[in-house]
Parts: structure tokens; C-alpha cells; sequence
């Protein structure tokens, strides 16, 4: 509301959307999602939210199937308090709950890929990413809710998965984190958001993510690559997980549900029962 008002917005009455990492707020009456992320000191999450707005105004651009940042008012980073926030424009939408809206998002996705085959910026690597999840594990003051047996066996699964060189000859730009959440369903077909995690890496990162109705927009991918990244995407979202537990009841259930999953996978491998 403080934002809104510095910003000759008038009063607005904030409805909460979704609450994960950031939180994202409609500024009803206005048709303005602010996302607001206070997980950190402002300085440290200002940099990322300017690269994710670069992004979002790159696609923009291109009119790839993505949200996009408002004009009028200037999307920002804007920084209130020890809160920095950023503005979308707000589509009429629904949730992805049928298979036909997968398989048409699957479409928007590639044409996603497109669109950033050609952004000018620089973005970051999967690799970056499983490196900055290893610095959290071996962080002791990181992730206080997680007990010690769960962080060795992250950190282990970590080091695995991730240790078997990815080619970089294969990398292309990537949502990066292309789940059925991320999917609004717009008169005008899908659009994908949440671009805070677009990234360079192999085609199968992607796919680990997407719901499997939407892999038919795509060609043939490593089977061996793909189970393997699917497991190190559960570590990876364990850990920043597990880093922002006390975020929400959403961040602590996918830090269970994923830490679950490399906990039964560590089983079913070692012959053990499940």
C-alpha cells in the first residue's frame, strides 16, 4: 500500500495471490500484481529482481507467452522498508487444470525458448544453481528447521547428481521452473510466470519440471538425463525450501514433499524397501 501510494496509485485494497518465495499481491482495483520478496537483505535481492525484469521486458518484446511488467507505473525493483518489489500487469486467468491446457502451455513454452535464444543479457547456469545450494548446505546457520540426518543425505545426493559433467554445447535459455503453478490460462491461451529462475541448461531441466502432456511440443531427449536432473531438482528445490521454510505452509509442504522424494529414491537404489 505504501508502494501503490508513492506512486500516485490512490488507495488500493490488496488481495493476496499466491504466496511462495515471493509473494505476489493484486493492487485491486488496479490490474497490478505486485511481487514482493522480504526472504533477504534488499540489497542482495535487488540485483536478481532487475535481471528477471531485463528478462520479462526482453519477452515482452518478442510478445513470447509470458506476464509482463507495467509500463505505467515503472515496474521497478521498488524498495519499501525491507521489502523489494516489482510490477506485473494483471491478466484475467485460471489455473492449468485440464490436459489440453498443459499441452497448448508446452507450445507457449517453446515459443518461450525461442524468445530467449536471442536475449542479449547474461543468464545464469544450472550449474550456478546447484552451486548455490551447496553453500547453503554447508552453511550450519542455513536451514535451521532441517535435522542433521536430512541435510547429510541432501548434501550427498547433491554431490552425486550433480558431479557427471553437463554439456554446455546443449545449453539453452529456460523458464527454469516450468511446474503447472507457474501456468496462467488467459482468453488468449497460456502464458508462463514467474521468470526468476530462467537459466541457461540442457533441454531435460526443463522437462523435469513440465507436466508430461506438454512434452509433445518437443523432440527426443535423453531418458538417462532427464531421470537423473529430475532427482537433483528435488534436492535443489529441498534446499531453498528448506532455506525459507518459515515463508508459508506452500514452502514448508514442498520442502517436505521433495525431501520425501530424495529420501525414497536414496531407498529403491540401495535395494532397500521404500
Amino acid at each position: 500500500m505504501a508502494c501503490a501510494a508513492a506512486l500516485g496509485l490512490g488507495p488500493v485494497e490488496p488481495e493476496v495471490l499466491k504466496l511462495a518465495h515471493h509473494t505476489s499481491v493484486r493492487l485491486a482495483p488496479c490490474p497490478i500484481v505486485a511481487r514482493v520478496d522480504s526472504s533477504g537483505d534488499v540489497e542482495r535481492i535487488l540485483p536478481f529482481m532487475r535481471r528477471e525484469l531485463d528478462i520479462a521486458q526482453h519477452l515482452a518484446r518478442a510478445k513470447a507467452p509470458a506476464v509482463r511488467p507495467t509500463i505505467d507505473p515503472p515496474p521497478g525493483p521498488h524498495v519499501q522498508g525491507r521489502c523489494a518489489i516489482t510490477l506485473w500487469d494483471y491478466v484475467e486467468h485460471r489455473p492449468a487444470g485440464e490436459e489440453a491446457d498443459i499441452v497448448a502451455a508446452g507450445a507457449a513454452l517453446r515459443d518461450l525458448h525461442a524468445a530467449l535464444a536471442d536475449y542479449p543479457g547474461e543468464l545464469p547456469t544450472i550449474t550456478q544453481a546447484t552451486d548455490v545450494c551447496a553453500r547453503l548446505l554447508a552453511d550450519p546457520d542455513a536451514m535451521p528447521a532441517l535435522d542433521a540426518p536430512s541435510r547429510r543425505l541432501l548434501t550427498e545426493q547433491l554431490d552425486k547428481l550433480s558431479g557427471s559433467a553437463l554439456d554446455p554445447a546443449r545449453f539453452i535459455g529456460l523458464h527454469g521452473d516450468a511446474h503447472a503453478g507457474n501456468i496462467l490460462v488467459t482468453p488468449a491461451g497460456p502464458i508462463w510466470a514467474d521468470l526468476e529462475a530462467a537459466r541457461l541448461g540442457p533441454l531435460e531441466w526443463e522437462l523435469t519440471s513440465l507436466p508430461r502432456a506438454g512434452h509433445v511440443h518437443f523432440g527426443p531427449v535423453d531418458r538417462a538425463l532427464l531421470e537423473r536432473l529430475s532427482l537433483l531438482r528435488s534436492v535443489t528445490v529441498a534446499v531453498w525450501c528448506w532455506n525459507d521454510a518459515d515463508r508459508g505452509p506452500e514452502v514448508r509442504d514442498a520442502a517436505e514433499y521433495h525431501l520425501g522424494r530424495v529420501r525414497r529414491a536414496r531407498l529403491v537404489r540401495g535395494g532397500e524397501t521404500s
